[in-house]
């Protein structure tokens, strides 16, 4: 039952890894280690120390701000934040560790939240959700490798590097826009159609501009 919700996250990190030509598969181990052993802390924290209840709310921009800072894009951000600024490798390899270090980070916090759901064996949690993290950071990493290429000292160079980060943080926030759609049980065709387009968003992304960068490396 919980075959799809463990295996396509890391399978896509896997497929990440090794379609990284330009680096060996082992120089993404230490950023895998670091997003499990460091969501393993947090979740723990979140169990043991925190009380948490995920239905304290019936107002729908509570609900988005509730998963955001919990599970969603906010301990995503701190984490790769943290090792950005720790690690003392070059820009590019920092940009090419977010996806093993965000998945791995979100493999574990995604199935913490819905093994502790109430609707664990909706086929939203059990499905789309891995589906969509799965696909949606390989594609915000697309965009982040892009801004990384792109930045210049410039005010335009800034402006470009800016407008594709934010856009890679609106794709990840916008996992958290359809996960609060599907629990105020809005229409199915709704949340339905935009997992479905931000789905194929993330793959379209992913390897439209992985391509673009194959071509210009050659």
């Amino acid at each position: 039952m919980y075959a799809f919700l463990f295996l396509a996250i890391p399978a896509a990190a896997v497929w990440y890894v090794f379609s990284k030509k330009n680096r060996p598969a082992q120089t993404f181990i230490l950023p895998a280690l670091t997003g499990i052993f460091s969501a393993t802390v947090y979740t723990i924290i979140l169990k043991f120390i925190v009380t948490l209840n995920e239905n304290v709310t019936d107002s729908y921009s509570d609900y988005i701000s509730m998963i955001t800072f919990r599970y969603g894009l906010i301990p995503v951000l701190i984490i790769c934040t943290a090792f950005f600024l720790i690690s003392k490798d070059t820009v590019e390899y920092k940009t090419d560790c977010f996806v093993p270090l965000a998945l791995s980070f979100q493999e574990i916090c995604t199935g913490y939240f819905v093994i502790g759901n109430q609707e664990k064996n909706s086929f939203f949690l059990l499905i789309c959700l891995p589906a969509l993290t799965a696909s949606v950071y390989p594609g915000a990493a697309a965009l982040l490798s892009k801004a990384a290429e792109l930045f210049e000292k410039t005010t335009a160079g800034i402006a470009k590097t800016c407008l594709l980060v934010l856009s890679a943080m609106a794709m990840i926030l916008m996992i958290t826009v359809i996960q609060a759609l599907w629990f105020f049980n809005r229409p199915d065709a709704l949340y339905t159609i935009l997992s479905a387009v931000l789905f194929s968003a993330g793959i379209f992304l992913t390897v439209f501009l992985k391509k673009n960068q194959e071509s210009e490396e050659f």
